[in-house]
């Protein structure tokens, strides 16, 4: 009996066909061409240094001109580009993938590319093989025996049909005109049927948006059959996994670009109308230092479970629509803070400037930590939607060394003062206002662009 050997090229048993192999071979080859993964954070990245560069010149030009001390307006614009940095975007990102990894893995499955757990939250459509056997059945012969394998591939069989010739010991070297007048000898019929949870994993891509396409070196029959029975297996959760990793990044995306926005549009202001910086330098980094901080508990954040349910994309347009929207509603209540410390509790002069820049720090900090509650879930945040206990426990975290700065001992290392009081009673009031803001803001922001 003599059976050809199959070519070099060739995935034998479990690619069909060297056409499938070629493909395998240039998806597993490494590649320096960004995916649509890294094409969208690099478009995120280059939106926010944009903005800087914009943003910062004014705030130097206009403390420089309106202070007229040169050199302070110049570190404080080198502070406030460092605060409009998305330094821990990498952090993020890798975290949370990093995260999203050790998830698969304790299911069994093997992330070579920490990227790919968000293109795989991404996609739309799965093409898998059927893990076909090919066919070797001579052209000649396969109008002869054509209907007996039709009958049994329409049972779901692969059939092989077994033919024999002989050779001359002495021949050690095989070419294609030897595969001519074989005499057949009979079949071998193999059946390969579905596993029991093939049925659940495809009714939960269906579930989560994604197609499945058939790719197979089976012939017609045969994968009709298969499909009919029930289809393929595949991670549907590392499909869920990777759409919490997007959702968890998009978060601090969204958080950092809009109040970054806020925060600027914010200094500026302030810088405009104030006699004195609106806060020192020092002040400035200090409050980015905690802020970030803030945001490392952002992997492990929960996710709702309507935001897994479709494939995911990334939208630089969505991300620069979000920060123009809700970046200035964070400016609203830092100027509230404003008028409160000028009129209120009358840091309105050169001498009570510590006062002011104490009473806008707390806030400041306070509303940008609060932010990522507002924008992690469309639902009512701490009432329908409650973010995971690392993410709560930092964020009270933070809020308390915030308030504890301006009023412990540190405080006049890094120039601040302590509040009264009755600025207590207005911080409340503003923090309160701002999550009553947001939410209605974000209700309508949903009714006309969506969440996603």
């Amino acid at each position: 009996m003599w059976c050809p050997a199959p070519p070099r090229h060739w995935c034998w048993p479990q690619a069909s066909t060297p056409i499938l192999c070629a493909v395998a071979t240039r998806v597993t080859a490494s590649t320096q061409e960004a995916n649509a993964f890294q094409a969208g954070v690099n478009k995120v990245s280059w939106l926010l240094i944009r903005f800087a560069f914009v943003m910062v010149p004014l705030v130097l030009l206009i403390n420089g001109f309106t202070k007229g001390n040169w050199s302070e307006a110049f570190l404080f614009a080198l502070s406030v580009a460092v605060g409009l940095t998305p330094e821990m975007l990498p952090m993020i990102v890798t975290s949370t993938l990093a995260k999203g990894a050790v998830l698969l893995s304790r299911k069994k499955v093997i992330v070579k590319r920490l990227d790919a757990i968000q293109n795989f939250g991404a996609m739309n459509v799965l093409c898998t093989d059927k893990t076909g056997l090919k066919n070797l059945l001579d052209r000649a012969m396969l109008e002869r025996v054509l209907g007996i394998t039709r009958d049994l591939n329409e049972d779901g069989l692969r059939v092989v049909a077994v033919a024999m010739k002989e050779i001359p010991p002495s021949q050690v070297v095989y070419s294609v005109a030897d595969e001519s007048e074989l005499t057949l000898m009979g079949y071998i019929a193999f059946l390969d049927p579905p596993k029991e949870s093939t049925a659940p994993a495809l009714k939960a891509l269906a579930e989560s948006g994604i197609t499945v396409k058939v790719l197979t070196g089976d012939n017609e029959l045969v994968t009709s059959q298969v499909c009919r029975q029930v289809g393929l297996m595949v991670l549907e959760q590392g499909v869920i996994e990777g759409r919490k990793t997007f959702n968890n990044m998009l978060k601090y995306i969204r958080m950092t670009a809009s109040s970054n926005f806020g925060n600027v549009f914010s200094v500026l202001i302030a810088s405009v109308f104030l006699p004195f910086l609106p806060m020192l330098p020092l002040q400035l980094l200090v409050q980015n230092l905690l802020y970030d901080v803030s945001q490392i508990a952002i992997p492990f954040d929960k996710v709702d479970a309507e935001l897994v349910k479709k494939p995911l994309s990334w939208n630089p347009d969505d991300i620069r629509r979000f920060m123009i929207f809700f970046g200035p509603i964070s400016s609203i209540f830092d100027v509230t803070a404003f008028v409160v410390m000028w009129y209120v509790f009358k840091a309105n002069s050169v001498e009570n400037q510590a006062l002011f820049q104490s009473g806008w720090f707390v806030v400041g900090l306070l509303t940008q930590t609060l932010i990522v509650h507002m924008i992690r879930t469309p639902r009512t945040p701490f009432i329908q939607s409650r973010a995971a206990w690392p993410l709560m426990a930092m964020t009270l975290f933070i809020m308390a060394a915030g308030i504890f700065l301006p009023m412990g001992p540190l405080a006049s290392y890094f120039k601040l003062q302590a509040l009264p009081l009755p600025y207590f009673a207005w911080l409340t009031a503003i923090l309160l206002s701002y999550v009553v803001l947001t939410t209605r803001m974000k209700r309508y922001y949903i009714r006309r662009f969506g969440w996603q």
